[in-house]
């Protein structure tokens, strides 16, 4: 992969594309407003929080538009081949803070083309997971919503059977069919994930970040912590802090 091109438009106008087959691949997510694109002669109308992946070759136009904040990666490369066209409400809070990484290495180097390269390599992971989370069980899917929207709560799987209407056993059932663990499973797992976000951050105590991931047992949530991850939450921070 080589990168082209990045440009985060905060001006409020998008200038318009007139058609021209391009010859580099166009990764485009609209942040505020809406964008109108015709690739091939296919029209495709974007809202904030979707993304468009027009692929090198393809006959591409943009109408102008006002109020409108975007962000575009220019770069050559089959990476990104077996995304679709249009991937909707796919700007997670982990891509936010990609570009967040892009806009800071633009500001402290003149040429940032090959810095960027890693970041859109992992913009595109977290696009295939999301493209994978387009097809998946509509029960599975309901599941992971209410976990992660839930994760500082004291549920269980009952508690979250009950939420989407189905007994405890279905629902696992279903859950380790589609995802190859556990509900409870994937629960520990995303209030680790989040427990690691916070301690990274260091903006709460210890005792704190386990209550906000479910835990008011700051000790049980140590042990599960240095189960899930290798080493205690203490040493986490620190190992962050060095």
């Amino acid at each position: 992969m080589k990168t082209t091109l990045y440009r985060h438009n905060k001006s409020g106008f998008a200038p318009p594309v007139f058609p021209t087959k391009i010859a580099f691949n166009d990764l485009t997510f609209v942040i505020k407003g809406n964008l109108t694109y015709f690739i091939d002669g296919e029209k495709v109308s974007l809202k904030a929080g979707d993304a468009i992946l027009i692929k090198q070759g393809s006959l591409r136009m943009r109408e102008e538009r006002n109020k409108v904040e975007y962000i575009s990666f220019n770069y050559v490369g089959s990476e990104g081949n077996d995304l679709p066209l249009c991937i909707t409400d796919c700007i997670s809070y982990e891509i936010k803070l990609l570009f967040g990484v892009c806009d800071e290495i633009i500001k402290t180097y003149a040429l940032y083309e090959d810095k960027i390269d890693d970041v859109i390599s992992l913009i595109l992971k977290f696009l295939r997971e999301k493209k994978r989370t387009m097809n998946e069980n509509p029960l599975v899917s309901a599941i992971k919503k209410y976990v992660l929207e839930n994760l500082q709560s004291q549920i269980s799987l009952a508690t979250i059977a009950s939420f989407v209407g189905y007994s405890p056993n279905y629902c696992d059932t279903v859950f380790k069919k589609n995802e190859g663990a556990s509900i409870i499973s994937y629960l520990i797992s995303q209030r680790m994930t989040e427990a690691k976000r916070l301690l990274t951050e260091g903006a709460t105590s210890l005792k704190d970040v386990a209550s906000s991931v479910g835990y008011n047992d700051y000790n049980y949530f140590s042990r599960i912590f240095k189960k899930i991850v290798g080493c205690s939450p203490k040493d986490f921070t620190l190992k962050g802090s060095i």
